[in-house]
């Protein structure tokens, strides 16, 4: 037999609509990512519980205002990546 590619986004999008209440016009990925903020302000270590293409949710005790953009160091198996 073959086995056809799965489409991931289709794929997302239909287990959210069965799954979810309200759908959201954004992929979202629940997570748990170490990340660094490289905003120069302290206390910038923490995690993404939930990353999307325009942003994440990132847990910490000292929260930066809504909506910001912050350079950030996340922790991906062996390797940082900085965005």
């Amino acid at each position: 037999t073959s086995r056809r590619r799965v489409n991931v986004v289709e794929f997302y999008r239909i287990m959210q609509a069965a799954m979810e209440k309200s759908r959201r016009r954004n992929l979202r990925i629940a997570t748990h990512l170490n990340v660094r903020l490289e905003d120069g302000l302290g206390g910038g270590d923490g995690y993404a519980t939930v990353i999307s293409e325009y942003g994440m949710f990132f847990l910490t005790l000292e929260p930066r205002p809504l909506n910001s953009r912050i350079p950030v160091v996340i922790e991906l198996r062996d390797r940082l990546v900085k965005l």
